[in-house]
């Protein structure tokens, strides 16, 4: 099984997007004995809270359900997961000053690394923008999921 953490500033916007469109396109595909995902943030600003209201409704207009509570990266994660994707190269940088060892800082990458289009591109913070920016998340989150499955599963 590959485990698979996404993860952003705060956990409210961008990573939990993502956790909610690829656990929907896993549980579709009955890929849960292949698949893993999780998401959290390295800030601590929103910890405990749901995800922000507007990536809910970004989410739902397309299908897809955030049911979550924001939580803080925990080292312990670079032993749960295989790949710990960040959102976006400042929260890969920090990341990469958490992990300890050479085989923790390998499994931190950007969330796009496993898509065509989007190689190596950050996932724009829809924070303090509008609807569209949320809409765009999505879109984002949706390419990168199918590329994850595609990578893993196919």
């Amino acid at each position: 099984m590959i485990k698979i953490l996404f993860v952003c500033l705060s956990n409210i916007c961008r990573s939990p997007t993502l956790q909610a469109v690829l656990q929907k396109k896993i549980d579709q595909n009955k890929l849960q004995s292949k698949l893993f995902t999780d998401s959290c943030g390295i800030g601590y600003w929103h910890i405990g809270s749901g995800a922000d209201p507007r990536a809910i409704k970004a989410a739902h207009k397309k299908g897809y359900n955030i049911n979550h509570t924001s939580k803080l990266f925990h080292t312990k994660f670079f032993q749960k997961f295989d790949y710990v994707l960040a959102v976006d190269n400042e929260i890969k940088n920090s990341l990469k000053e958490l992990a300890k060892t050479p085989k923790e800082r390998s499994k931190i990458l950007l969330a796009t690394i496993f898509t065509d289009e989007l190689k190596e591109t950050e996932i724009p913070d829809p924070y303090l923008k509008d609807e569209a920016s949320f809409d765009k998340v999505v879109a984002i989150s949706e390419l990168i999921s199918d590329s994850i499955i595609s990578k893993f599963c196919v």
